[in-house]
């Protein structure tokens, strides 16, 4: 705070012989006092002191860093172009290594909206980019305090157009709509999505196919979308296969060798609806209850395949039955698949005839079949009353 300096330095370090500039003393009046040092390197971290001297001897000041502002990248170019990527390159015009460098791209030359991505290399690859389309692409320099440079002039690339579909899709469910009056199906499918999907087509029809283009028409959902429920379908008697197709921006799609799903019938799950006393399951025709007409009227009864938990109850049970003496071992493991979920929306009321699927036996086992209803806490089959 002394007021009799006579000497001032800008120096590199807190000695006299680091000192880098004239003797800028001494301090003005009022104002400020100023030094411009210059051929420094770009982007380039530099420490200084100001040194203060009067009779007594030095002091100085605590350090204080900065970078310097980096360059203008030069040469600003695009040297590849593909379907939904772009290769931008330049060059770094003397700025060191650890430089930033962001790329700005947009698909308009104003760049009212862009995107941008950053880089401490001297090449970028711009990648999830619509094919046939034209974008626009713009690079400046950051230094390491984050100020940036001016930006290039941008440059203008057309991706090329995209003749190849998407992968197809093979992971897709069908089931029948539970607890409604028939004609309807949910239809389900993981699939992951390219950045470029623009929709999915489901195709149904009336037998199995692999050419879609074989078939009427489609229904159009759009993408991130993974299931649709599909109604107006003919209830009870009428089995459908179906299958999705990913659809790409470019209109690519496959329609030929593709994989359908079923049969899947729309079922009517409500018991007396249209004086229809028969709920068959969706996933078989063959697989049906029956009941006495005018008995459960209103109720709704689906009939389905066992989830993955309950299945894994099953087969416990299956093991158990193995060592029973009332039942015959080997009969398990041939009819094991013919365990069905019975779900009603109330309990039921009066005698039901329930109609299993089962491959024929060669022997007179079919004289001693049995409905066995599983028993979920016990984890045991115990035979339904009344055989």
């Amino acid at each position: 705070n002394s007021t009799d300096e006579t000497e001032i330095y800008i120096s590199s370090g807190a000695d006299v012989s680091m000192r880098l500039s004239e003797n800028l003393g001494p301090f003005p009046a009022c104002g400020t006092t100023s030094w411009t040092e210059v051929y420094l390197s770009t982007n380039t971290q530099y420490t200084r002191y100001v040194e203060v001297k009067n009779n007594s001897g030095s002091v100085w000041s605590d350090a204080f860093s900065g970078y310097t502002l980096a360059a203008v990248p030069a040469n600003f170019s695009i040297t590849d172009i593909w379907i939904s990527s772009v290769n931008v390159c330049w060059q770094s015009n003397a700025n060191p290594l650890e430089t930033n460098y962001e790329v700005d791209y947009s698909d308009t030359s104003n760049f009212v909206s862009f995107t941008t991505a950053t880089t401490l290399s001297n090449n970028l690859i711009i990648s999830e980019l619509l094919p046939n389309t034209t974008y626009y692409f713009r690079v400046r320099a950051l230094n390491g305090d984050d100020s940036p440079t001016a930006r290039c002039e941008p440059k203008p690339a057309f991706t090329k157009p995209d003749f190849i579909p998407p992968a197809k899709l093979t992971d897709l469910t069908v089931s029948d709509v539970s607890g409604d009056t028939g004609g309807a199906v949910d239809v389900s499918w993981n699939y992951t999505e390219p950045s470029d999907i623009k929709e999915y087509r489901i195709y149904y029809g009336y037998e199995k196919f692999s050419n879609a283009s074989s078939l009427s028409g489609f229904i159009t959902v759009s993408k991130n979308i993974t299931h649709y429920l599909i109604s107006g379908l003919i209830a009870d008697t009428t089995p459908y296969y179906f299958a999705v197709v990913p659809v790409d921006t470019s209109n690519n799609c496959y329609t030929e060798d593709i994989k359908s799903f079923g049969p899947v019938w729309a079922v009517n799950n409500t018991v007396g609806e249209n004086n229809d006393w028969t709920i068959e399951s969706g996933f078989s025709s063959e697989i049906k209850i029956i009941f006495t007409a005018g008995t459960n009227a209103g109720s709704t009864v689906d009939i389905l395949m066992p989830s993955q938990n309950e299945q894994s109850i099953i087969e416990i049970a299956n093991r158990k039955a193995e060592s029973s003496s009332a039942i015959i071992k080997n009969s398990v493991e041939k009819l094991k698949e013919t365990a069905v979920k019975i779900d009603a929306s109330r309990p039921l009321q009066n005698a039901a005839t329930v109609v299993l699927s089962y491959k024929g036996f060669e022997n007179d086992y079919e004289d001693n079949l049995r409905v066995y209803r599983l028993d979920e806490n016990k984890k045991e089959w115990e035979i339904v009353e009344g055989q």
